[in-house]
């Protein structure tokens, strides 16, 4: 990108702006050739399913998860 398209860019309207952004952001997303999954990744959520699925799954609010491991901050 030269500067001379970055000043372009940059004097956009707010609302030409989002625009582009989500013009970017939708050619992004569309290419899903370099956001492949591990395959260590895809193992661990295919045991997360079974376990849930077999009802061996433990759930919590998020006031007891802040209690359990963030010492009630936040």
């Amino acid at each position: 990108m030269t500067k001379l398209q970055l000043k372009e860019i940059l004097s956009l309207t707010r609302e030409e702006k989002i625009a582009l952004v989500q013009t970017l952001w939708d050619d992004i997303s569309s290419d899903q050739s370099n956001s492949s999954i591990p395959e260590e990744h895809k193992i661990l959520l295919e045991q997360t399913l079974q376990r849930i699925a077999e009802g061996k799954s433990q759930f919590l609010q998020w006031n007891e998860v802040k209690e359990k491991y963030g010492k009630g901050k936040g």
